[in-house]
């Protein structure tokens, strides 16, 4: 899975930041199925080895820790030369920040991608993954939860300038996202 690249031969930390149903995870599937990058998901994680919803109050503590044995396992793929995938929704400049500066400090590229869709398609797409109810992949969230998710989430800015920034709208289609950011 190596990711060969026309400039900076590093390894690239992608961090996926947007709401729930924003196209994160279909996205970092995708590039997963094309052996561009190792994907790391959060939610899975947490549903696999905790089995706890979001409104548990031991939730914010473990999804920490989870975040540390993911980042442990993610530095061993990008020493091997594998760009990885964070997928969490990297929900404010300082998280952004901080992870961005995990993977500078490790010589690794940071890349924020932002899936800027907005809340009535969210709300279409939640309707069909609830229906699907694939409880091992996905936290299974009301549209009013995302809705007051969406009051805190600080969408990436151009000033901040730790990491590389793309923005992926509604019109680019998932499928050709890895091709339009030319990840190889």
């Amino acid at each position: 899975m190596k990711s060969p690249r026309m400039r900076d031969k590093r390894p690239t930390v992608f961090m996926l930041c947007g709401l729930p149903t924003s196209g994160k995870s279909t996205f970092s599937r995708q590039m997963t199925k094309e052996g561009k990058a190792c994907h790391f998901c959060l939610d899975e994680r947490m549903i696999r080895n905790h089995e706890l919803t979001i409104d548990d109050e031991r939730y914010g503590e473990l999804t920490r820790q989870e975040k540390e044995h993911i980042w442990q396992e993610a530095l061993v793929a990008l020493a091997a030369g594998q760009d990885i995938i964070l997928d969490w929704s990297f929900w404010s400049e300082e998280q952004r920040k901080t992870w961005a500066l995990r993977a500078q400090k490790h010589g690794f590229l940071p890349h924020v991608i932002y899936f800027d869709t907005p809340l009535p398609l969210i709300k279409q797409r939640l309707t069909t993954r609830n229906e699907k109810g694939d409880k091992n992949r996905v936290h299974i969230i009301s549209y009013e939860e995302v809705v007051r998710f969406s009051q805190f989430f600080e969408a990436p800015s151009d000033i901040e300038t730790d990491f590389k920034l793309t923005r992926i709208s509604v019109e680019q289609s998932l499928t050709h996202c890895s091709q339009s950011l030319q990840i190889e």
